[in-house]
Order: C-alpha cells, then sequence, then structure tokens
C-alpha cells in the first residue's frame, strides 16, 4: 500500500518546518552502567555497554571507560539495538520523526531515487546522527497502470518479461538497494488493477538476483504470494489478506527461506473501520508530546469509513502466527505513513500486534532488530554487540516480558551520538490567537486584502509538479457586490496529487493555527463549470488537507461547508485552499468568503 507518497504534496504547501533539527550531545564515549541488555538474540542482567566514537567498543561487566566519559545508569531499564522499520516511504522529512521514537533505520519500499541517493551518501559520511538511515528500494518494479502509478509520479513500468533484466539494471544504476516487485491486482480493494505478468515478476525477480539484489514483493493474495515464493522472491513485504489457510504454503516458505513484513499496523486500520490502534497512540497522554501534530494526524486518519471487520483482521494475524510457527522470519514494518501509521511510533504498535499474533515479546523484539538486520544483509546493525554500530534504544521498563515498554523511552543513541528527543507539547500548549465568526474577504478593492490573515497563490509547481494558476478579479461580484476574484489554471499530470488555486492562511504567519471554533463553518459564493475541490489544513488531522468537493452553477451560489465534513471543530484552523478538482483546464470566481457560526 503507499496512499502515503502524499507526503511530498505537504512539502509543498507547507511553508516551514515543525522545529529545527534536534540538538546532539556530542560525546566521544558513553557507558551505559548495570543495565538489561537486549542484544538483539538474548537477554542479560546487569551489563555495561561501553560505547566510542561510532560503535559499541565493549559490552560486559564492570568495564573501565575514559575518564571524561558520559557515564548512565541503566539500573531499572533495557537496552535495546536500535529499531529498524522494514517497511516504510520517506517521502518529505520524516526520518528524524523515526528516530525520536528510537527507529534508527527505515527500510523503504518506494521513494523518489535521487532523493534516496543523497541521504544515503550523507549517511555514509557519518552526517546521519540526527535522523534514521535510509535504505531503499527506490522505484519499484510495477506494470503500466499498475499499483505505484496512480500517483502521478513519472516512473518507468515493467510490460514485458523479456525487458526485465535492462529494467532491473536501471533501478541498480538509480541506486536501489534492493528490488521490491509489485504484485497487486486489486482483488481485495474490489478494484481491478493492471499487474504484472508472471513471467514479469519471475523474471524480475531472478535479474534481481543477477545484481546479488534481494527481490523482495508486494502481494495482497495468497495466489501472489505463491507466485513470488515459486519466483524465489527474498521476502514478502505484506501479508496476504485472502483465502484460507494454507499448511502447503507456509510449509514451502519456511524451507525456502522466505521472510514476511506483515504490516499489520495498516491492515489494523484498513479492517477497523473508523480508526484502530493508530488513533488510541495518538490519544495516548504519554505519547502525545512527542509527536507533531502531524503525525498525530496521520495516525487518527483511516482508509474511509466503513464497518469494523474483526474476523477478517483475526484471520490476518492467523496467517501471521502460522508462519511464525514454521520458523519463517517475521520483520517489523510499519507501512507509514498510510492512514492510521507515523513514521517512528507506528513500529511500537506494530511490535504490539505481532504479540497479539502470537509472538512472544522477545519474538517481536528481534523482528523490528535483528532478523531485520539479518534479512536485508545489514551486518553492520540490528545486534547489540563489539564494533557493531552505536543505535540503540533504552527504555524503562522490560520489553522482553512487556512489549508496551519499548514505549517509555529514556535514550536514544544513532553512530555513538545521544540523540534529544524533540517534545512537542510546548509548542501544543500556546494559546491560539482567535478569530471570530465573520466576513473576512470580499474582493472588492480588486485585491487578496483581507480583514486577517492572508492570501496566496498555491500549486504544486513548489513540490515539483506542473500545474498552471492565474488570479484576477472582475467587477460585479455575487449579489451585485462591486468585485470578485476569477482563479483560472489547468492541473497538469506530473504530480501524484496536483492541486492549484488562491490558498488562505487565517494566523499572522502562513499555515499558523487558529482558534475559529467559535464557527461551526466556511460559507462562501461561487460560480463556474465543474467541480471545486476545497481544501482545509489544521493541526489535529496533520498536514495532509481534509477535502471535500461542491458542485458549480453558471449563476452565483453560495455554499457552507461545516468544519464537522473534514472532522474538525475548527480549533486549529491552519489554512483553506480552493482548488481545481480534475486534471485539465479550470475556471471559477469566488466572493463573500467568511467563518459562519
Amino acid at each position: 500500500m503507499l496512499g502515503n507518497a502524499r507526503r511530498l504534496l505537504t512539502c509543498g504547501l507547507v511553508l516551514g518546518l515543525l522545529g529545527a533539527l534536534p540538538l546532539l550531545a556530542q560525546e566521544s564515549a558513553t557507558l551505559i552502567e548495570n543495565v538489561r541488555l537486549f542484544d538483539g538474540d538474548t537477554v542479560r542482567e546487569s551489563v555495561d555497554v561501553l560505547v566510542e566514537g561510532l560503535t559499541i567498543s565493549a559490552v560486559g561487566q564492570d568495564l573501565e571507560a575514559p575518564p571524561a566519559a558520559h557515564r548512565v545508569d541503566g539500573s531499572g531499564h533495557t537496552l535495546l539495538p536500535g529499531l529498524i522499520d522494514s517497511h516504510t516511504h520517506a517521502f518529505g522529512d520524516v526520518l528524524t520523526d523515526a528516530l525520536n521514537w528510537g527507529v534508527t533505520t527505515e527500510l523503504d519500499m518506494f521513494t523518489a531515487w535521487s532523493a534516496a541517493k543523497a541521504l544515503r551518501e550523507e549517511q555514509r559520511n557519518g552526517g546521519a546522527a540526527h535522523r534514521a538511515d535510509l535504505f531503499s528500494a527506490g522505484t519499484l518494479i510495477t506494470a503500466e497502470g499498475g499499483h505505484g502509478t496512480q500517483f502521478g509520479l513519472p516512473i518507468p513500468t515493467l510490460d514485458n518479461a523479456d525487458d526485465a533484466a535492462a529494467h532491473i539494471a536501471a533501478r541498480v544504476e538509480e541506486g536501489s538497494d534492493y528490488i521490491k516487485i509489485v504484485l497487486e491486482d486489486g482483488r481485495t480493494i474490489g478494484r481491478k488493477i493492471n499487474t504484472l505478468s508472471d513471467a514479469a515478476a519471475r523474471s524480475a525477480v531472478a535479474a534481481a538476483h543477477d545484481h546479488q539484489k534481494l527481490a523482495v514483493v508486494h502481494v495482497s493474495t495468497l495466489e501472489k504470494a505463491k507466485l513470488a515464493l515459486d519466483a524465489g522472491a527474498d521476502g514478502l513485504v505484506h501479508i496476504y489478506d485472502s483465502g484460507e489457510p494454507d499448511a502447503e504454503f507456509v510449509k514451502a516458505a519456511a524451507e525456502r527461506g522466505l521472510f514476511v513484513v506483515p504490516t499489520l499496523t495498516v491492515l489494523d486500520t484498513v479492517t477497523a473501520g473508523g480508526g484502530g490502534g493508530g488513533a488510541q497512540l495518538a490519544q495516548d497522554e504519554d505519547l502525545r508530546p512527542f509527536l507533531s501534530s502531524d503525525q498525530a494526524g496521520r495516525l487518527r486518519a483511516v482508509f474511509g469509513k466503513r464497518e469494523p471487520q474483526k474476523e477478517r483482521f483475526a484471520k490476518i494475524q492467523g496467517v501471521v502466527r502460522d508462519l511464525h510457527e514454521a520458523g519463517v522470519p517475521i520483520l517489523a514494518g510499519s507501512d507509514a505513513p498510510n492512514p492510521g501509521t507515523a513514521h517512528g511510533i507506528s513500529v511500537h504498535r506494530e511490535m504490539e500486534l505481532l504479540v497479539g499474533a502470537g509472538l512472544e515479546p522477545i519474538e517481536a523484539l528481534k523482528a523490528a532488530t535483528s532478523n531485520a538486520a539479518s534479512a536485508f544483509r545489514l551486518n553492520d546493525r540490528g545486534r547489540i554487540a563489539t564494533g557493531l554500530k552505536a543505535d540503540m534504544v533504552l527504555v524503562d521498563g522490560d520489553p522482553t516480558k512487556d512489549i508496551l515498554a519499548t514505549r517509555r523511552i529514556a535514550g536514544i543513541w544513532k553512530d555513538g551520538e545521544r540523540f534529544e528527543r524533540r517534545n512537542f507539547q510546548a509548542a501544543q500548549e500556546i494559546t491560539k490567537t482567535e478569530r471570530a465568526p465573520g466576513l473576512f474577504t470580499t474582493f472588492d478593492d480588486g485585491t487578496l486584502k483581507a480583514a486577517y490573515g492572508s492570501w496566496m497563490p498555491s500549486t504544486d509547481t513548489m513540490a515539483g509538479g506542473k500545474s498552471t494558476l492565474d488570479l484576477s478579479f472582475i467587477d460585479e461580484g455575487a449579489e451585485g457586490s462591486p468585485g470578485a476574484l476569477r482563479v483560472t489554471g489547468e492541473l497538469v499530470k506530473g504530480f501524484m496529487f496536483p492541486w492549484s488555486g488562491p490558498m488562505f492562511s487565517p494566523g499572522s504567519q502562513p499555515m499558523e493555527a487558529v482558534d475559529a471554533s467559535a464557527a461551526t463553518k466556511v460559507r462562501f459564493w461561487a460560480r463556474g463549470v465543474g467541480t471545486l475541490r476545497v481544501m482545509l489544513f489544521a493541526e489535529s488531522i496533520g498536514q495532509i488537507p481534509a477535502q471535500t468537493t461542491v458542485e458549480l452553477t453558471a449563476d452565483w451560489k453560495q455554499h457552507e461547508v461545516p468544519f464537522a465534513t473534514f472532522d474538525v471543530d475548527g480549533s486549529d484552523f491552519m489554512a483553506l485552499l480552493f482548488s481545481g478538482h480534475t486534471r485539465g483546464k479550470f475556471a471559477f470566481d469566488l466572493d463573500g468568503i467568511e467563518l459562519a457560526p
């Protein structure tokens, strides 16, 4: 699943980061003393761990440390290897979010290969102590019109098995660390999606192996899982969600060394109806201070409202249990930032769900550490041992008995440097400016002036898109008013979610949240042809806007859109954007825009 590439949208719409990069405590040596140690394989009590530079220099008892070493009392705590999320989509500035929750490595399954290349270069040069390391599949392998192409990113597709060798070679040249192959026909979501032929899938796996690259496969059905296994794939990066338990497949998967990343967190959201465990994380008083507004919004997001499917999710967990009991390595992957997930924190939810599927807590910890490192051939991490990278997480309590203890983070080290967690609580408690109901824009004077806040043109060109926009002023607005705003432009293919239109920010700075809860709706006049898309930004829903549409008419018509339509109450209103809706040219007029009681 992807839904996650939307992160690029916010890179263009959001005009500032939610905080500067965290400060790093520069320490030449650190000695963590008398700590319970989960080293990635076993648990030991009362252990000392010495870090010097980028690596772990000693593990034992009563260790000597340099005089200037920073000493950490580990009593009552457990030291874990840095966590590894084995399925993400790292669009935008998310790797610091991941590290804020002890995830020191992300294994990306589709992002812009050029961005991934730059990040890998940074981490090779030792400049990534402020964020999680990234390894990436880069461009996924899919068919024309297949899963992964729906977001508008111009990506090459594999449409003929005979082209597989050249196609995979091009991905390797781009820098793909492993090859992700998509076998998704849409059956489990009630849609028909073009997908790779069996021959193309087999050829892609073989070509990946010719380049000594792992071949990992997106599947959602047992049929495609069997194809992937028979083709020689190394791993599945989703669990199949169709068919009855199949003991023969489970046995074969174990015999052939297949690993599986179930991504239960996102499947929990899919099957929960109106919300799953992500929403519970967002509401947890102990966790909320360390969640940005964007993360909290993503955790609360859903895949549309539907009836809960508890039996379906129990069946999915049963498949995971069968695979695990047969000896198939299970890896923790969140599929962030899909609805109901967020980078970093969702790995903790994934481990909880793995325990719910029958894994012991220590086995769930392995899924997020040593199993992932072994499966993806990352020999320098995933364990705490002499000579390995000093990526570590200190937690309060004993997660080898209670997996929820991983959330009680007391310290994070990345490349030997202590990472100071970002606490967003202070920013969340700042009193917001209040905006009372009333008219705030008329355009009568032929300008974009407003009673408060500011207007600005906004298009996807800020994030690499090609859509166009022209704002002009016309005489004779709604109800005989002196003027109105004319909006014309074109939504152009080339960006996953194209947008173009005027955007209003109600605060003193763009995208600054205000309290407009005294109002209940947005009211405005509009006319035109076709459909107008209304997009609202609020802290509580994250940086991805909530959206709705209104049908335009040739004559002026007043429209009302309640805040409830966007699942917000107006108390953290950040911005409002009026955009064309479908690709192609658009034109509409706006007038008399107000917050209404």
